[in-house]
């Protein structure tokens, strides 16, 4: 990848703003989509945290159904063991307004619930799932609770048609009804997508393949996002995609006010991302600051898929125990090994 910056890092894409329009490679088969960032009503600024949906609209007749798609993927993982959850690309692309995100917690359930949901997701009914599933990523019940509170205060946001014919926006939580039995070792948890969600995933036609592992295993929830946005765009085969900066901080929920500055942003948040993506996901991420001037004004994301002992290297890691993984990840291993190893001949002096 470093050999790919440095072949584009001249390059400028087109700045996304309030209006995307996106056409790339693959992407003419299944149509072109203009996406519009829907206006955040008054009354949810004061419900955070909340999520507006980009809504996407196909401008050709022909749809692929994403329900199919989530069927024969649960059908796949039953059959081979597999681990894979298809997000509409919709959900993939959320934005997080300024001042919101969902936890890294909340994240990890949302994508637990949606692979538990896959076969039926679109059909009005309750889902179960057993909570000593929810609890392999955190231990203790606790946090299953604070997701749920999050999840069931995420507003989901999109453009529909009034009763007498006219533009509207209709708003709804992720999750609707949600019933959570006390004991965490045998209980389970019931729950609900709401109207809107699951008109989101009907009417969908684009679609990001993520795996559920990666997901859980991962330790910013950043890195989640920043996932499954690179997944959403390895399936268009858009090999490289141009932010503007503020966009791809709400896209990331690093809308806190001490990631403002580039450099702040740039430390604690997209390269600690990027570098968990690179550690243990078969995808390729590479970065190259998009500058106006001396400032930095956008990102163009270079993405990648792996081949051969890269790929086995991070399914060892994914496979590894997480004790340790950061140190390893930062080339920290030999460094720390070496410091314990002069520390016990100092104490034996």
């Amino acid at each position: 990848m470093a050999g790919v910056r440095g072949q584009r890092a001249g390059e400028k894409g087109q700045m996304a703003g309030e209006n995307i329009q996106i056409a790339g490679r693959g992407v003419a088969k299944r149509g072109m989509y203009v996406y519009h960032a829907p206006a955040l009503s008054s009354f949810l600024l004061f419900h955070p945290p909340f999520v507006t949906l980009l809504e996407a609209k196909p401008l050709e007749s022909k749809r692929t159904h994403i329900a199919q798609i989530m069927k024969a993927a649960d059908q796949r993982n039953k059959r081979q063991g597999n681990d894979e959850v298809i997000l509409p690309g919709e959900v993939a692309e959320l934005h997080f307004p300024e001042g919101a995100s969902l936890s890294l917690a909340a994240s990890k359930m949302f994508v637990q619930l949606v692979q538990e949901a896959m076969p039926s997701i679109t059909e009005d009914k309750e889902h179960t799932i057993p909570l000593a599933m929810l609890n392999k990523a955190h231990k203790g019940g606790g946090w299953v609770e604070t997701a749920v509170r999050e999840l069931q205060r995420t507003i989901i946001e999109i453009d529909v048609k009034s009763r007498k014919g006219r533009q509207a926006k209709r708003s709804a939580p992720i999750l609707t009804e949600v019933t959570r039995e006390i004991d965490t070792e045998v209980g389970e948890l019931t729950y609900e997508f709401s109207k809107t969600f699951r008109q989101i995933v009907t009417n969908s036609n684009h679609w990001a393949s993520i795996h559920a592992r990666a997901v859980l295993a991962m330790e910013g929830k950043n890195t989640v996002w920043l996932y499954q946005l690179c997944c959403l765009k390895m399936r268009l085969r858009e090999c490289e995609f141009t932010y503007d900066l503020d966009d791809l901080r709400s896209r990331l929920g690093a809308n806190a006010p001490s990631l403002k500055r580039w450099q702040e942003f740039k430390r604690r948040a997209l390269e600690p991302a990027i570098a968990e993506i690179q550690h243990i996901t078969g995808i390729d991420v590479d970065y190259v600051p998009v500058k106006r001037a001396r400032k930095v004004i956008g990102v163009t994301l270079i993405i990648g898929e792996k081949q051969g002992e890269a790929v086995e290297e991070a399914k060892k890691e994914l496979n590894n125990v997480r004790t340790g993984r950061k140190a390893r990840r930062m080339g920290m291993v030999e460094k720390i090994t070496a410091e314990k190893e002069e520390l016990k001949k100092a104490f034996k002096r």
